[in-house]
């Protein structure tokens, strides 16, 4: 076996090898970047030159790699302009990746048709696919080792009008696997790995219709497609509304996902077309909307209602599906959100969504609110992606999600308070070429992301990594100094190390709770080397980023005591006065009601805090192109906490807590000869290793009361492989990568 002396994969189970990737959910999305941002950028791990990046390049801002983790570049095998849509796994352990293409919402963009009323917006409409489009398919081969090569990428289909999002619904066969593709046009399903005929498959099992109310209702609030309907009117000259020239078509009616839910449905989301301060009340029975698709019956519902620009979506704990908002018009700030049939999210664009703010539904609390075009250093989102939930290691229970403008990935931790979902946001990795718009742990453990943010056409600033001005990017990167001109595609592999850092925020009843990855030093108990300041978003005001940090300011919060726990990984910081927690907002019936609500946040930061061992924390440079020295995050406080200091700490996800999960948690060690499972063995136990047409490689058994057994690999080609366990009448199964 090609293997290195001791990688190490980590990884959440699947229960066969027919279903062995079932349960990771895509997403898919976008969205447009104003303001100015304080991009997360790279630090100084690694060096420019390097094709692959392969430990990660240099920046002005921001972290570097995560020590935690090793980067596996696929830069060098990629095709110009990968812009991902989205990205999941075939039966076989192959990934299936859309492509973005030309932003068809430009009528500037001749490839996507001639005509900005007809074929530049609409695409192929109710019409059957047409393969016109910009966007395509690709698989990608053997991305379980340690780099792909220009051949392990094959093109399969041409042709996607804008695609933002792709689900495999797996059989245990490619040939066979469907995979689901929404577009800017529709809902589209594809029957194994091709050739296809446009038709025939794929075939549009939800169409977009042209207009704003549509005449296909099922009854029951279903309907057979969902509207692409942007407003007529666009510009305003001199006090006079016009679109002589049809650009009020060329916004952003994106449709992003996919997810499916614990209810077997796809779940979506569709943006809608913004006008910074002119509101645009006309855009279609279902935009601003998660949507629910039968993609059996090839019906739609809306379900919730104040969607802006959702680009990024994926399940969390418990099977709750979240996702992720944009800035702008009547959102003062970027956001990461829960779904609850029925809400209202803020985004206000027809009155014939059933739940418009206008219908007198109240809007609901974002999970984390997270700002942009703050006061200095209060920066930590521009554009959210795609939402991934880790399972296994040291954050299990919480989510990551890349960041197309602002870049690199973030960490969310999230608690309940009052029965909802609340929590603090920190910085977790960059060292990448591009804002990261897709992000999913991948079959064998490790975190793959794609960029959405580069390119040669980004002149504009929208999708481009740092804003307008791009001082996120590598100067080598960027296209005449502004915009990051570099796509990027990686992966993050976990070591079996445990860095320290700040793993949870909690709210206390008088204060805020600290934990900690490893045992802090006596300097976590000065209360000097802590720094918190708080403001709030206005929730519901119509202006573009209007009410973020309301009137730009913020409020110190200073500190009656500080206090180490006796286990030394958490530490409590007792407050002399708790600020007040968000206010819930009345419904505003119309439009230009003043807004009666507000989020509160709370950024907490600490300098010259060391572990017992004297090591510095992972988390924020201090300066521009640092090493990380500084904890941070930004806690969003929608309800206050009746708990008090050092309170057991509930786990968010029940199901990690499960013997039965916790035994599927386990991790394996690649070697040159053996590989080395460790588990909790507490009954006997068969282990068999798989090829992924299901071919036994190697077998054999262990006691129970062990906690480890080696298998002998007989020089195993690398690739992707398959370990199964059986006991006690179950067989758990995984992919492992040799590399």
């Amino acid at each position: 076996m090609a293997a290195s002396a001791h990688s190490i994969q980590r990884f959440k189970s699947a229960t066969f090898l027919g279903c062995l990737l079932a349960g990771l959910a895509v997403s898919g999305g976008f969205h447009e970047a104003h303001g100015r941002s304080t991009p997360l950028g790279n630090a100084t791990l690694g060096t420019s030159t390097s094709l692959g990046g392969a430990d990660g390049v240099p920046s002005p801002s921001g972290p570097g790699v995560h020590p935690g983790f090793k980067l596996v570049s696929f830069r060098n095998a990629i095709h110009s302009n990968w812009r991902f849509g989205g990205f999941d796994w075939l039966s076989d352990g192959r990934m299936v990746v859309v492509i973005w293409g030309n932003d068809c919402s430009y009528t500037t963009n001749s490839v996507c048709g001639t005509s900005a009323n007809s074929r530049t917006y609409y695409g192929d409409g109710q019409l059957p696919p047409d393969g016109q489009g910009p966007g395509w398919m690709d698989l990608v081969s053997n991305t379980g080792g340690n780099g792909i090569t220009p051949s392990d990428t094959t093109r399969i289909y041409t042709g996607l009008w804008e695609p933002l999002g792709v689900s495999v619904g797996r059989s245990g066969n490619p040939a066979t696997d469907t995979i689901f593709v929404i577009t800017k046009t529709g809902l589209l399903r594809f029957i194994g790995t091709g050739p296809y005929t446009n038709g025939v498959n794929p075939v549009k099992i939800v169409n977009t219709c042209h207009a704003r109310r549509c005449l296909d209702t099922l009854g029951g609030g279903l309907a057979k497609s969902f509207t692409s309907y942007p407003p007529m009117t666009y510009s305003v000259t001199n006090g006079v509304v016009s679109d002589s020239v049809g650009t009020g078509r060329r916004w952003h009616h994106f449709n992003f996902g996919l997810v499916r839910g614990n209810d077997g449905y796809l779940y979506a989301g569709t943006g809608t077309q913004y006008d910074n301060g002119n509101d645009r009340y006309e855009q279609g029975r279902d935009r601003c909307s998660v949507l629910r698709i039968d993609p059996n019956a090839g019906s739609v519902q809306v379900m919730a209602g104040g969607l802006r620009s959702p680009n990024g979506w994926g399940k969390g704990p418990g099977g709750d599906i979240f996702f992720s908002d944009i800035q702008g018009n009547y959102n003062a700030a970027n956001s990461i959100n829960v779904y609850r049939p029925g809400r209202f999210y803020g985004m206000r664009c027809d009155t014939l969504n059933p739940y418009d703010g206008r219908r007198g539904v109240a809007e609901a609390f974002p999970v984390v609110d997270l700002n942009q075009a703050g006061n200095t250093n209060t920066d930590i989102a521009n554009n959210p992606g795609e939402i991934t939930y880790l399972t296994s290691g040291p954050y299990a229970g919480q989510l990551l999600y890349g960041d197309v403008s602002f870049g690199g990935i973030q960490r969310v931790f999230v608690e309940k308070v009052n029965n909802e979902w609340q929590g603090a946001v920190m910085l977790f990795s960059g060292g990448f070429h591009s804002g990261i718009g897709r992000l999913k742990v991948g079959p064998d453990g490790s975190i793959y992301a794609g960029g959405q943010a580069g390119g040669l056409a980004q002149s504009s600033g929208n999708w481009c990594w740092g804003g307008a001005s791009g001082t996120g990017a590598l100067t080598a990167d960027k296209t005449g100094g502004t915009c990051n001109a570099q796509y990027d595609f990686f992966k993050l592999v976990p070591k079996d190390t445990v860095v320290f850092e700040m793993l949870a925020v909690r709210a206390r009843v008088n204060g805020f709770e600290l934990q900690f990855t490893k045992k802090v030093g006596p300097s976590a108990g000065i209360a000097s080397n802590y720094s918190l300041a708080t403001w709030t978003n206005s929730m519901g005001l119509q202006g573009y980023g209007a009410g973020s940090q309301t009137n730009y300011s913020t409020t110190s919060l200073s500190l009656a005591t500080v206090r180490i726990s006796p286990d030394s990984t958490r530490v409590f910081l007792q407050l002399n006065s708790m600020p007040a927690p968000s206010v819930a907002p009345a419904p505003a019936p119309t439009s230009t009601s003043v807004a009666s609500g507000n989020i509160r946040v709370v950024m907490i930061k600490g300098t010259g805090i060391l572990s017992a061992d004297g090591s510095a924390p992972w988390g924020e440079p201090v300066t521009a192109g640092a090493a990380p020295s500084r904890i941070a995050a930004w806690y969003t406080m929608n309800y206050l906490s009746p708990d008090t200091a050092f309170a057991p700490v509930a786990i968010a996800d029940a199901r990690l807590a499960s013997p039965d999960f916790r035994m599927q948690d386990f991790k394996v060690h690649a070697g040159r000869e053996n590989l080395r499972v460790e588990t909790n063995f507490t009954e006997g136990a068969s282990i068999t290793l798989r090829d992924l047409r299901g071919n036994k490689i190697a077998t054999t058994t262990v006691a129970g009361g062990r906690n480890s057994v080696l298998i002998p690999l007989a020089q195993r080609a690398k690739g992707t492989y398959v370990i199964e366990i059986r006991t006690s009448g179950r067989t758990l199964a995984r992919p492992v990568a040799l590399f």
